[in-house]
């Protein structure tokens, strides 16, 4: 999923230098509504993960994006099986622009994050029935690297891609008994998010 999704950002930087767009307004007082996609692939979520939020440029070429998040997934495998996974969470990343561009404006950044996850996972059989639910904390710190491409005035489409310090902390019931807890931790590069913004 990386793999084409960087390519695809690349393709669209590259094309915006060949076409005319419009003017990145990336100063002091801008205001844009912003429009998150697989904004919860670190979590491991595929089918559906996005959110909605806010930019807000406080100084010239310096903007705070605040987001929340959400993804949600069920599997169903006959009768007797059936799997969900929720995921809510919120983001703050702070953003400093470079140079544009021609209609490209990148910047880089940093930003934290916190996201509730629950999974349930029930069985129902001939012989037995058992429900296993998994609740999770995850704290994330990331260094972030995008960019928005001005294809009009007020509208742009945007990628980021995120190398992150994630902790997870939860634990594990089954029929509503705790028998387990979960602590990990990681660090990485996570798959690219992609943004539609609009000023207002």
């Amino acid at each position: 999923m990386r793999v084409p999704l960087l390519i695809g950002l690349c393709v669209v930087m590259a094309a915006s230098a060949a076409f005319a767009g419009g003017t990145p307004n990336t100063g002091m007082g801008a205001k844009q509504l912003v429009f998150e996609f697989n904004g919860l692939s670190t979590l491991g979520l595929q089918p559906y993960g996005g959110g909605f939020g806010f930019r807000y440029f406080y100084a010239d070429d310096t903007a705070i994006r605040g987001s929340l998040n959400f993804a949600y997934m069920k599997d169903e495998m006959g009768d007797d099986y059936e799997e969900t996974q929720t995921k809510i969470g919120a983001t703050v990343v702070w953003e400093k622009y470079m140079a544009a561009i021609a209609s490209v404006a990148p910047y880089m950044g940093i930003g934290v994050g916190y996201y509730y996850t629950k999974w349930e996972e029930p069985y129902t059989g001939t012989f037995a029935e058992m429900m296993e639910e998994i609740t999770a904390n995850n704290l994330m710190v990331a260094l972030v690297a995008g960019f928005q491409w001005y294809f009009t005035e007020a509208i742009s489409l945007g990628g980021e891609y995120r190398l992150s310090y994630d902790y997870i902390s939860g634990e594990t019931k089954v029929d509503g008994e705790k028998v387990g807890d979960i602590s990990s931790s990681s660090f990485g590069f996570n798959a690219a998010s992609v943004f539609f913004s609009v000023h207002y």
